[in-house]
């Protein structure tokens, strides 16, 4: 099974939110259905259907998803795993912070303007090209929109060269793994310790297929070989769990009572 969906989520083909959808149903037991979404861009199309100038357009999507939609939310150490699930997470106004950015940057790019996913140190930032010049940078938990002055600080705290501090947009893949690390998080937290282990097995066969210059993660830009090692010991920490479990319930079973 795990080569199987590992094979599915590096097609070249499939849609970023169908890979969400297979990761739901192999890992969640869930089959989001559309409507949530598709209803939260008709909103939105709604909301600016009478501006045409694509900045005003921008902050009046914003303003209607975060604040009169209620999607206004704040980082926690833990995420419900409705929060991973589509449908569930729009509903409940409660979605995981990868899945987030997809989110809005699929509403906003169905609202015939241009955003993407772009990687700052330790966090993921939706971005909306709103001209030549002029672009929104925008925390997709919170809402909040970065000044020039926490950009420019951002980009100084980039392991690169300050002379080439271009934005790196995350890929798919990239995206893939974000949302997986997250959703592993909240597995082993939620004591879902053989679906972690599953999400583990998947992270370590997506990461073996990344390029070796493609190392633009959520992780600082870990090298290949950090990555891999990370990945290893999260899964050697989720069979470690596994194994305590085990023996504590063998323990429980042998006991005199």
């Amino acid at each position: 099974m795990k080569e199987l969906l590992v094979n599915e989520l590096t097609d070249s083909n499939i849609d970023l939110l169908d890979a969400i959808g297979l990761i739901e149903k192999t890992l969640l037991t869930h089959h989001s259905e559309t409507a949530a979404l598709e209803g939260l861009v008709a909103m939105a199309k709604t909301a600016i259907a009478e501006q045409e100038n694509p900045l005003e357009q921008a902050e009046l999507l914003l303003n209607h998803v975060f604040i009169e939609q209620l999607f206004l939310d704040h980082n926690r150490a833990h995420w419900p795993l409705d929060s991973f699930v589509i449908d569930k997470g729009i509903e409940g106004r409660k979605l995981s912070p990868t899945l987030k950015a997809i989110v809005m940057c699929y509403v906003i790019n169905q609202c015939d303007l241009t955003a993407d996913i772009i990687v700052l140190p330790k966090q993921a930032f939706v971005r909306i090209v709103c001209n030549e010049v002029y672009a929104i940078i925008f925390d997709p938990v919170t809402g909040d929109s970065l000044s020039v002055n926490e950009l420019e600080g951002q980009l100084d705290d980039l392991p690169s060269d300050p002379s080439n501090r271009e934005l790196k947009v995350l890929s798919k893949q990239h995206l893939i793994i974000a949302y997986l690390t997250e959703l592993k998080a909240s597995l082993i937290h939620a004591k879902a310790y053989k679906d972690a282990l599953m999400c583990a097995d998947v992270l370590n066969g997506l990461n073996r297929t990344l390029l070796p210059g493609d190392a633009n993660t959520l992780e600082q830009n870990l090298s290949n070989n950090d990555r891999h090692a990370v990945m290893y010991d999260d899964k050697l920490s989720v069979d470690n769990t596994l194994n305590s479990v085990f023996i504590d319930s063998l323990s429980e079973s042998h006991k005199v009572h």
